[in-house]
């Protein structure tokens, strides 16, 4: 089959096609936004990894402040006391429990612009997240701008905003993955799985619902997904160039991580030119060739000011003492670090295992279940070639991430850089030969794919949603269940921004959204024609 003819799309899709389509759709759209919803109530204010330094760097953007200097850019005083009256200095990531203290009450929860502003003296602490570039920021600050009195509201109230608007950068997700799958696949049970992909790792959705650069990073990174799959699907215009360069040189300007993953995009090309043996047009390579310079732009930039591609914006010791002169390195320590801990922070974590570890066996677990996966979808011919490029996208970019981090060890004796979630970027190549597995699995019952796909990862979301709530909230003691229930809901709700009739009115809205995805993803799925779960 020839590339030119686009070979993922179904040429003409039916009428029920479409309307299947469309449906699996928005019911995955709902139960995204659902149980998003949810882990934004569990999880108390600023409580995720570095939250807090995301929300000041968002507020000095909002104030103008979008390039910054990295070591020399300080923590604001209104941001720092609005971190000192909601968390009340009690909560400590992955440590700390709220169960048995106090909420600060409503009264006391000034603003940001009441509590000092955007006033950043040179004594305060310094923010380590300025080593960020700054779309993040500036996408972040100009919706805060725009919105009327948001620096005169409570700061909690600020924050739970910008939570608000983080989770509307992700709500695209389960559309994109849909699309991704529906141009490799053309149709069937798997392509309709994949709206509910985003659904199988947690930490995706705990993170959805936090300031993080990194939620702007997994919609870059599924985007391009896309790109590689319209690439290696045989589309070769300008337009889809113009989207890809696009693409690249956001992730330039969101985090250096992302990058990295980018290079699918001219794997890609290159393949495409080796199957149909001819270079793209003239006007795609221009294109392409636009953006891989502005790519480097931001990080030229970078090493001419500061002898660095990415600037330190604390000192290293800062998190822990340099290395002693001829101290060895633990390499049991990184090892472990590397295959038990990271893991475990992809599935359910944000940066630091908190609040607590997810089980290390069920993490260990779905990590060996997703690398089997891999090889149960190579047996798959219609995707074999994008496992095996997801496969080297996802093998480069681990050996990256292990690369910065051993070097960073040789400096310092702790272990840093090690994130799970800087693979969430690239969750369609993590997880999308998964589903594969289970279609190439269930291929005598293909009506069993959607509906096993969203039901382990509903298991897994309200697992993981369960572990947060009891150990935040749940009081160990004599009392019935019920009445230690009752006063953990309590708690929630005293610590929630909102007051508690409004914290309720965000969970019926999210419980209504989970009741209607649920009833669309039934009616999609009843009277299904029979076809091959996985197209041969």
């Amino acid at each position: 089959m020839s590339l030119r003819q686009p070979a993922g799309d179904p040429a003409e899709p039916t009428p029920a096609f479409r309307r299947r389509f469309r449906m699996f759709g928005w019911a995955a759209t709902l139960l995204f936004t659902a149980l998003s919803l949810a882990y934004l109530v569990v999880t108390p204010t600023l409580y995720a990894a570095d939250e807090f330094f995301h929300y000041d760097r968002v507020l000095a953007a909002e104030h103008g402040q979008v390039f910054v200097t990295p070591g020399d850019f300080h923590v604001s005083v209104g941001a720092a006391r609005v971190k000192a009256i909601v968390s009340a200095d009690e909560v400590i990531l992955g440590r700390t429990t709220l169960a048995t203290s106090e909420a600060p009450d409503r009264s006391t929860r000034d603003s940001f612009d009441e509590l000092g502003g955007n006033s950043r003296p040179a004594t305060g602490p310094l923010n380590y997240m300025a080593q960020h570039p700054p779309l993040y920021y500036t996408l972040m600050g100009s919706a805060l701008r725009v919105i009327p009195g948001s620096d005169s509201m409570p700061g909690d109230v600020e924050i739970l905003v910008l939570r608000l608007l983080n989770l509307l950068l992700l709500i695209p997700l389960p559309w994109l993955s849909l699309l991704t799958a529906r141009c490799l696949l053309g149709s069937g049970p798997v392509v309709f799985a994949c709206a509910f992909l985003p659904l199988l790792v947690p930490g995706v959705l705990r993170g959805a619902v936090t300031i993080n650069n990194d939620n702007l990073s997994i919609l870059i990174g599924a985007v391009a997904a896309l790109c590689v799959a319209k690439i290696i699907r045989g589309h070769d215009g300008w337009k889809l160039a113009a989207v890809c360069a696009v693409t690249c040189v956001a992730a330039s300007l969101t985090k250096g991580t992302v990058l990295v993953l980018m290079a699918a995009i001219p794997g890609a090309y290159v393949l495409q030119a080796v199957r149909t043996r001819r270079l793209p047009g003239a006007a795609v390579i221009a294109t392409l060739s636009a953006g891989a310079l502005a790519s480097t732009a931001w990080w030229i930039a970078n090493k001419i000011r500061y002898g660095k591609f990415s600037p330190d914006a604390i000192d290293p010791s800062a998190f822990s003492r340099y290395r002693l002169p001829g101290e060895p390195v633990d390499m049991g320590a990184f090892i472990y670090k590397a295959t038990v801990v990271m893991p475990a922070r992809f599935w359910g974590s944000l940066g630091v295992l908190e609040p607590p570890a997810p089980p290390y066996v069920l993490t260990t677990v779905l990590t060996l279940a997703v690398a089997a996966a891999f090889v149960v979808a190579l047996r798959v011919k219609r995707v074999r070639i994008i496992v095996l490029i997801f496969a080297a996208q996802l093998v480069v970019f681990g050996l990256s991430v292990l690369y910065t981090s051993w070097s960073a060890y040789q400096v310092t004796v702790g272990i840093s850089g090690l994130q799970g979630r800087y693979f969430y970027p690239a969750l369609f190549s993590v997880v999308f030969p998964s589903i594969v597995a289970v279609g190439n699995l269930l291929r005598r019952r293909p009506r069993l794919v959607v509906p096993v796909v969203l039901l382990v990862g509903l298991i897994l979301d309200a697992w993981f949603l369960l572990i947060m709530f009891r150990y935040l909230y749940l009081i160990d003691g004599s009392e019935s269940i019920t009445t230690r229930l009752e006063t953990a809901v309590r708690q929630m709700l005293d610590y929630a921004p909102l007051p508690p009739a409004g914290t309720i009115c965000l969970i019926s809205m999210g419980a209504l959204m989970g009741i209607a995805g649920l009833g669309m993803t039934a009616k999609a799925c009843i009277r299904r024609p029979k076809v091959a779960a996985v197209p041969e």
